[in-house]
């Protein structure tokens, strides 16, 4: 068993050991470089043609989410402030005394002789 865990330990301590060195150009200094010129470009675009497509996806998702958030909105109050005034349910009116409510003469005040 521990010729099989020395095995296990040799085995992975040679791939890391034996792994070719990798050297990576630092970019830090030519962003930096790139970010802070004054080109008249504001900072979130000054990352290319990525940014600009990520900036307007953004303005357009906001555009559209404001668009449907005050449409959504609108709807509901359609029905307290529509263009027809509603009756109020309470009052129901039949017959006789609700044609002299609805009617636009007064009622005359004039005796019979």
């Amino acid at each position: 068993m521990f010729r099989h865990i020395r095995t296990l330990r040799q085995v992975s301590g040679r791939t890391f050991s034996n792994s070719a060195c990798r050297q990576v150009e630092n970019k830090v200094a030519a962003k930096q470089k790139v970010f802070q010129e004054d080109n008249g470009v504001p900072v979130h675009l000054k990352g290319g043609s990525k940014d600009a497509l990520l900036y307007s996806a953004t303005m357009a998702l906001t555009v559209f989410g404001t668009g449907y958030v005050v449409y959504e909105l609108r709807l509901p109050l359609k029905r307290f402030w529509g263009a027809r005034p509603r009756r109020p349910t309470g009052l129901k009116r039949h017959g006789a005394s609700a044609r002299a409510h609805c009617s636009s003469n007064p009622p005359s005040t004039a005796s019979p002789d």
